[in-house]
């Protein structure tokens, strides 16, 4: 009977230590397939934008110079079960690099509160982000002190790691960047 009860205390602690993770968009090999082929650019005349907010759907494009395009997230949640509830240690959402100058509108996010699933719509008009200069672009209206950006990037990272990419290296020196900032 002790056996017994060690074996469930010990499996409900496993549950609760383990972690899941919710993904959509391209996978990491996709990401170091398209790095490999040269087909995004690099941190010396492109931005990647990210995120902490995996709400994010789909961005739009709209400098006339690049032509007018969708670009979906890539989107990536980790989070923990805590007894009947998952609690969420951190996320990010992504769009593949684009050339400086390039013109983005946040087109559509989806938020789940429960059982509730909502999908707002802000269509085309305005401009929400100007990529004005090269390497790492942080979105993040909701976090204004930054305060999950270390998390997004290390979870960003694992897209980009063993590619042996310069964002690779870019992504790695703003990790440790805010860590030493931290201490």
């Amino acid at each position: 009977m002790k056996k017994k009860i060690a074996f469930a205390l010990l499996s409900g602690l496993l549950f609760c230590l383990t972690s899941c993770a919710s993904t959509y968009g391209l996978t990491q090999a996709k990401v170091k397939k398209a790095l490999k082929e040269g087909t995004w650019g690099s941190p010396k005349n492109s931005a990647l934008l990210f995120s902490s907010d995996f709400a994010y759907n789909d961005f739009l494009q709209q400098n006339p110079k690049f032509g007018y395009k969708f670009y979906p997230t890539t989107c990536r949640s980790e989070s923990v079960p805590l007894l009947l509830v998952e609690v969420v240690t951190g996320s990010v959402s992504f769009i593949e690099p684009l050339p400086i100058g390039a013109e983005l509108k946040l087109f559509s996010k989806t938020e789940t509160k429960g059982r509730c699933i909502t999908t707002t719509y802000y269509g085309i008009a305005g401009v929400d982000v100007v990529l004005d200069k090269p390497g790492l672009f942080y979105y993040a209206p909701d976090d204004p002190e930054r305060k999950n950006e270390l998390t997004a990037l290390k979870i960003l990272y694992n897209y980009f790691k063993g590619s042996n990419s310069e964002w690779e290296s870019v992504i790695a020196n703003r990790i440790e960047e805010l860590k030493d900032a931290k201490k």
